[in-house]
């Protein structure tokens, strides 16, 4: 098959797949929007400051879909920190790549060496939540990392967590 067809029938097959995404959106937004009309006014949620008109095409609807999902990662984020400081790593900087799927990457700096006893208690207070849970542990393992890992006279003192579809962690030696 020539490479022309394999590119027009990659475009129109990714083309499909937007499109059926986007009705199936709509047709939820449609069903919320019914639910909403049959209940009334007094339970209808508050609107948030993400919240967008329907989109006009397929486009929209995912951009508004990673809107949506880096403000609910941003919230989590904000949620663990007072116990993400009381496991020894303070939040220093944060990047976050806008598209399709969003990712948030917040680096943090080691700060306190806590003993197993209080890495314990931080994760068993984490225990209900998993996505703080497995947060603090791979914090807790790139902790861990440092102490095996030497390169020169570099030492870690930032850890990177690179949160999306497909997560990561990054050490930075200076």
């Amino acid at each position: 098959m020539p490479v022309k067809r394999v590119v027009e029938a990659t475009k129109t097959g990714t083309e499909k797949i937007v499109h059926e995404a986007a009705a199936a959106v709509r047709a939820v937004q449609q069903a919320e929007q019914a639910a909403l009309k049959a209940v009334g006014p007094k339970t209808a949620p508050p609107e948030t400051p993400l919240a967008v008109a329907p989109p006009e095409n397929e486009q929209g609807v995912l951009q508004d879909f990673a809107a949506r999902r880096l403000k609910e990662m941003t919230d989590e984020l904000h949620k663990a920190l007072p116990l993400i400081e009381k496991a020894g790593f303070r939040l220093n900087a944060m990047s976050v790549d806008v598209g399709v799927p969003p990712k948030l990457a917040p680096r943090f700096v080691i700060e306190d060496a806590v003993s197993e006893e209080q890495k314990n208690a931080v994760l068993e207070e984490a225990r209900g939540d998993r996505w703080l849970h497995m947060l603090l542990t791979s914090l807790f393992r790139a902790r861990d990392l440092r102490q095996v890992v030497h390169v020169g006279k570099l030492s870690c003192h930032e850890v990177e967590l690179h949160i999306s579809a497909m997560p990561k962690i990054r050490i930075t030696f200076n």
